[in-house]
């Protein structure tokens, strides 16, 4: 299959349903009261989550080390100066594999990725990304040149309060209205903050109340890829 066809296939799956939710979380660093918080709001919803992994968490292992869960977790290199994984991309790759050896996907910290990245990733066998954004447009997977799939973020809380927008969620509802996969970068410690709280919870309550499909990442990867 040429390129070009991988690609109109990975557009053609993804438009199975109008609307595709895929929650995701950078655990950056963030303590295990607030990992478990964020969790346990997602539970209360019964709305899948995705988390990308930067240290151990116990919090974590709790909820997915096991046979059936543990394919929904991901890895967040920190490829950034002063990283605390590593001196090199090999270290910290290596570092966070340790972390979640069944792992097959990743986000980077601040999106940060070069060639020699996406060459280093693709020989370690991972299978797929979500690690660039396309805030509040249409998102569908992108078929790349070394082989993985990429799944832009569609909303990310750091850019949001980067543009200075409210935490309301009429902020973002013309745009939640748009067909393709929605994949949100959600923080833990965002959900420390009540505001940031209310706000997420109403977006989830909107999910739930509307008709769209919500999916851990991981099986949206399998839908898309047939």
């Amino acid at each position: 299959m040429s390129t070009r066809d991988d690609a109109m296939l990975l557009e053609k799956n993804a438009k199975t349903g109008k609307d595709v939710y895929c929650f995701t979380g950078d655990l950056d660093w963030a303590n295990e009261a607030s990992i478990e918080n964020m969790i346990n709001l997602f539970q209360s919803k019964e709305i899948p989550l995705t988390f990308f992994v930067t240290h151990q968490s116990k919090t974590v292992e709790k909820y997915y080390d096991n046979p059936k869960m543990r394919r929904f977790i991901g890895l967040h290199f920190n490829f950034c100066k002063g990283s605390t994984q590593g001196y090199n991309y090999e270290e910290v790759v290596n570092y966070c594999l340790r972390l979640w050896e069944t792992a097959v996907s990743y986000r980077s910290h601040r999106y940060f990725e070069d060639s020699e990245i996406a060459k280093l990733v693709a020989s370690k066998g991972f299978k797929y990304d979500s690690n660039s954004v396309q805030f509040l447009q249409k998102c569908y997977p992108i078929r790349q040149w070394n082989g993985l799939v990429r799944y832009p973020v569609f909303w990310e809380d750091d850019i949001h309060t980067y543009m200075s927008l409210p935490f309301e969620l009429s902020t973002i509802s013309n745009q939640l209205a748009l067909d393709g996969i929605k994949v949100f970068d959600i923080h833990p410690s965002l959900l420390d903050r009540p505001e940031e709280k209310k706000f997420v919870a109403e977006l989830l309550d909107y999910v739930r109340a509307t008709d769209c499909k919500w999916y851990y990442l991981d099986d949206v990867y399998r839908e898309t890829r047939g």
